[in-house]
């Protein structure tokens, strides 16, 4: 009699253990393909030029074409100080250049510069010509 008083609790118990048991693999199944989702989505999204794209390995992003637009004008002393602070900004490789230089043949010089860094389509020169 002792038995059969046991065996309903020892069944209960199992049952109630396989249900953990199951839920727990149940989670686990789910929670990979939530990862890989996840993951996909971030990796689809990167700027990183080794994702066997053969355009984004040779076109450079806008912020790259920035900083070396502006890399390459600091660089260059003989430039006016002013020349050398011109606000740049890059949308498509198409590059902006705001600001003030000295003279005409400095803003000319500018452009040729900034024409000749790596990714430039083109420059919209909306330089301004110091009065002094």
């Amino acid at each position: 009699m002792q038995i059969r008083l046991k065996m309903p609790f020892l069944r209960a118990y199992m049952v109630i253990q396989a249900k953990c048991i199951l839920e727990g693999i149940v989670k686990k199944i789910l929670f990979i393909p939530a990862i890989c989702i996840l993951c996909a989505s971030c990796s689809g999204n990167s700027n990183d030029y080794s994702n066997g794209n053969n355009q984004m390995q040779s076109q450079p992003s806008d912020w790259d074409i920035t900083a070396n637009v502006k890399k390459t004008l600091v660089a260059d002393n003989s430039l006016s100080s002013s020349a050398r602070m011109i606000s740049v900004t890059t949308n498509n490789g198409v590059v902006t250049l705001t600001g003030t230089v000295a003279s005409k043949e400095e803003s000319r010089r500018v452009v040729r510069m900034v024409k000749n860094v790596s990714g430039v389509k083109s420059v919209d020169n909306q330089l301004t010509i110091s009065n002094s």
